[in-house]
């Protein structure tokens, strides 16, 4: 069975005040995650490529 994934996957967790960029997806799960606390900026790669503010999530 194939299975598409988005390249990039932004979840914004509220409950545990965090920001998670999931990417590389390869099979059934992501392969790279990056965390950036409410308040800390996330780098977002191409083709976005700028940097999320978080600070409004306070």
């Amino acid at each position: 069975m194939k299975t598409h994934r988005a390249p990039l996957y932004l979840l914004i967790d509220r409950e545990k005040s965090r920001v998670s960029l999931f990417s590389k997806p390869h099979r059934e799960e992501y392969t790279e995650v990056h965390l950036a606390a409410f308040g800390e900026p996330l780098p977002l790669p191409d083709p976005f490529g700028f940097e999320l503010d978080t600070e409004p999530f306070l």
